[in-house]
C-alpha cells in the first residue's frame, strides 16, 4: 500500500515538472516561468495558472486557486479552496476554505478554515499551522507538529505525532511515533506492522489499539493483491495509449469537430455539463417508454450506440481541451501535444481517491453535452441551409 501512494506521488510531481511553463492568470493573462503577487494586489475572482517554475502569492484572492508549479508559494491569502500541483508546496498564508495539494515537499504553516487534503513524498503541518477541520494525508514521511480539531486519516511510510488530536484516527503507516508533545484525547487505532513508539511524556486518554494489516497476516494474500494490483495498472496504461492512438487518428481525420466541440466546452461549460447530466438521466426512462412499445426497441439500440460512442469520444475531446489550455502559446499549439499532455494528466488525477471519480464524470457530462451541443446545432444549420 505504502508503495502505491509514492509511485502516485512521483507520478503527479514528474508530471508538474513537464507540463508546460504557462501561465493564465486571471491577474494579467501573463505567460511566464516565474508568477508574483504581491502583497498589495487584490483578485476578485477565481483564480488559475496553468503552470510556472516558480509561483508565489502573497496578495489575496476572493475565490478559489488552482496552480500548478516546480516551487509553490502562498503566503497571502486565498478566500475559497486551494489546489496546489508542485515539487515543492510551501502554504504559510490563509486559506479560508479547503486546502488539496499534491507535491514532492509539502509544508503547511499557516492557516486552514476547514479540511487538509495532502499528497507527497515529504508532508508538515508546522506548530504554526491552525486547521479548522481534519486532515487527509498520503505521504512518505507525514509530521504533525498542529492541534487538529477534526479526524486525521493517514497513509504513510513513517508518521510522527508531534501535537494534540481532538477527532477520531485513521491511521495506516510503517512506523509511528507519539513524541512528548502528542495529545490523544480518546481511543488511538492504527494499523502497522510495527508497534508504536511513544515517549515517556506523551498524553494518551484513551486506549491504543493496533491492527496488523491483512496483507501481512496471509502471504498468499499478499500475493493475489499484488497481482492484482498490478493487472490494474498495465490495463489503465494500455487503456490510455489506446485512447491516445484513437484520439491522434481522430483529430487528423475530423480537426475541425474537436476544435469546434472543446470551443464549446470553453464557451459553455456548466451548459454542456448539465446537458450530460439531462442525457444520461432521461435516457433509461425514454429507452424503457420506448421497449414497452416494442417497435421502438431498435430506436433504443440505435441511441445507445450513439451514446456510448459520443461518451467514448468524450475522453478524447477532453483531454485535447485540456491540454490546450495548459500549452496555449507553447509548441505553437501542436494538437497533438495538447491531447498527450492532457490525457497524461487525466490519468495521473486518476489515481486520487476522490479526485479522480469527480474528475471521470466531469469527462462525461461536459463532453456529451458539448457533442450533442454542437451535433443540434449542425442539424439546425442543415435546416436552414436545405430551408433556403
Amino acid at each position: 500500500m505504502i508503495k502505491k501512494f509514492r509511485l502516485i506521488f512521483i507520478l503527479i510531481f514528474f508530471s508538474s515538472l513537464f507540463l508546460t511553463p504557462y501561465v493564465n492568470a486571471s491577474l494579467d493573462g501573463r505567460t511566464t516561468r516565474v508568477l508574483t503577487i504581491s502583497k498589495d494586489t487584490e483578485v476578485k475572482k477565481d483564480f488559475y495558472i496553468g503552470s510556472g517554475e516558480e509561483v508565489e502569492i502573497s496578495g489575496k484572492v476572493i475565490g478559489d486557486v488552482l496552480v500548478f508549479g516546480g516551487q509553490v508559494l502562498i503566503d497571502g491569502v486565498v478566500d475559497g479552496d486551494l489546489l496546489a500541483f508542485g515539487g515543492k508546496v510551501n502554504v504559510a498564508g490563509e486559506v479560508t476554505q479547503d486546502i488539496r495539494v499534491f507535491g514532492g515537499e509539502i509544508r503547511i504553516s499557516g492557516l486552514t478554515g476547514k479540511n487538509i487534503t495532502a499528497v507527497g513524498g515529504n508532508i508538515e503541518l508546522s506548530k504554526l499551522a491552525q486547521v479548522g477541520g481534519g486532515i487527509l494525508a498520503l505521504g512518505g514521511d507525514v509530521n504533525i507538529s498542529s492541534f487538529i480539531p477534526g479526524d486525521i486519516t493517514v497513509y504513510s511510510g513513517n508518521l510522527t505525532i508531534n501535537s494534540e488530536i481532538g477527532g477520531i484516527s485513521e491511521i495506516y503507516t510503517g512506523q509511528l511515533y507519539l513524541t512528548d508533545n502528542a495529545k490523544i484525547g480518546r481511543d488511538f487505532t492504527y494499523t502497522s506492522e510495527e508497534e508504536v513508539q511513544i515517549s515517556q511524556n506523551a498524553s494518551i486518554s484513551g486506549r491504543i489499539v493496533r491492527k496488523i494489516p491483512p496483507l501481512a497476516i496471509e502471504t498468499g494474500q499478499k500475493e493475489i493483491a499484488e497481482k492484482i494490483s498490478q493487472f490494474r495498472n498495465v490495463f489503465k496504461i494500455i487503456h490510455v495509449i489506446s485512447i491516445l492512438i484513437l484520439g491522434i487518428l481522430f483529430l487528423r481525420l475530423f480537426p475541425n469537430y474537436t476544435s469546434k466541440v472543446s470551443e464549446l466546452i470553453d464557451k459553455k461549460t456548466f451548459i454542456s455539463i448539465g446537458m450530460g447530466f439531462l442525457t444520461i438521466l432521461v435516457f433509461p426512462i425514454v429507452s424503457l417508454l420506448l421497449i414497452l412499445t416494442i417497435v421502438g426497441i431498435p430506436f433504443v439500440l440505435y441511441i445507445l450506440i450513439v451514446l456510448v460512442l459520443l461518451s467514448y469520444l468524450s475522453k478524447i475531446i477532453i483531454s485535447f481541451w485540456l491540454g490546450e489550455k495548459l500549452l496555449r502559446g507553447f509548441f505553437n499549439r501542436n494538437k497533438y501535444a495538447s491531447l498527450f499532455v492532457g490525457l497524461l494528466l487525466l490519468f495521473l488525477v486518476g489515481f486520487v481517491k476522490i479526485l479522480g471519480p469527480l474528475t471521470q464524470l466531469f469527462v462525461l457530462t461536459s463532453g456529451l453535452g458539448a457533442q450533442l451541443i454542437y451535433l443540434k446545432e449542425l442539424y439546425n444549420r442543415g435546416r436552414r441551409t436545405s430551408t433556403v
